[in-house]
């Protein structure tokens, strides 16, 4: 850490002596901690001159940053809104290995809600938010989860591959995840995506709480307004809805044929 802050505090490329100089760190030491950062792609050698600046990784860890701080500020509006209608707690939540972390969240107004703080983690295979992210992830993580274990937490958990596999497909299809008290019983949960300017989607935005004041009438509603406000977020980030952007397509044609 304290060889990226001196090549980051330079305006331009340090020699290796400069470094170790700068850092207060013994040359062989330096040389072997800046071959790591290079391998990392942290670090960045000039191949005539030998010098090290920033390496490309920097900045990708620096945009990833400031995606995921410009979603939360995104989100919060929307987790208090969802909050007021359901009465329950909203969340945001993204991937986090093989496991999804919620980001933020909107606390329910009823004593008896459900609680969970920022930071906590969820297995993929038993939340709403979990499934979608699963439903939209890489063949990789996808496999793996598949692969199991898959322990039954209650009594309606997915346990098999192929159940999960076609539930998995349920939800790219309907555009939303349930959670059936399917990871703590009586806790029931709707999560719909948020998708970045290339369609890819990078969030989770859901409500949950006790299954008896959600699983109601009122739940088909709530869940329209979920998807609604999913897809106002996405907007928000560059997404364009597909069917939308055809719908205008064929107006336009009309309009250029009255024409």
């Amino acid at each position: 850490m304290i060889l990226l802050d001196v090549i980051g505090a330079a305006d331009s490329s340090l020699t290796l002596t400069d470094i170790a100089r700068r850092a207060g760190i013994h040359i062989s030491t330096c040389t072997r901690l800046l071959r790591t950062l290079e391998a990392s792609g942290l670090v960045a050698r000039d191949a005539a001159t030998c010098e090290y600046r920033l390496g490309r990784k920097i900045f990708t860890l620096a945009h990833a940053l400031e995606r995921q701080l410009d979603i939360r500020a995104l989100a919060w509006p929307v987790l208090q809104r969802l909050t007021d209608i359901t009465g329950e707690m909203s969340s945001l939540a993204m991937l986090h290995g093989d496991e999804v972390m919620l980001i933020e969240r909107s606390v329910s107004r009823n004593e008896l809600g459900f609680l969970a703080r920022p930071g906590s983690r969820a297995p993929l295979y038993c939340t709403a938010a979990g499934k979608m992210l699963l439903a939209h992830a890489e063949d990789e993580l996808v496999d793996r989860i598949l692969a199991g274990p898959l322990p039954q937490l209650t009594p309606t958990t997915i346990t098999t591959a192929d159940a999960l596999r076609l539930e998995l497909a349920k939800v790219r299809v309907q555009g939303y995840a349930i959670d059936q008290c399917e990871r703590e019983n009586g806790l029931f949960g709707v999560a719909a995506p948020v998708r970045d300017v290339a369609s890819r989607v990078i969030a989770v935005v859901s409500f949950s709480g006790p299954a008896e004041r959600i699983n109601t009438e009122s739940l088909p509603v709530w869940t329209e307004v979920l998807c609604e406000l999913a897809a106002q977020m996405s907007s928000q980030l560059g997404w364009v809805d597909p069917e939308e952007t055809a719908q205008n397509l064929g107006e336009t044609e009309v309009m250029a044929s009255i024409g």
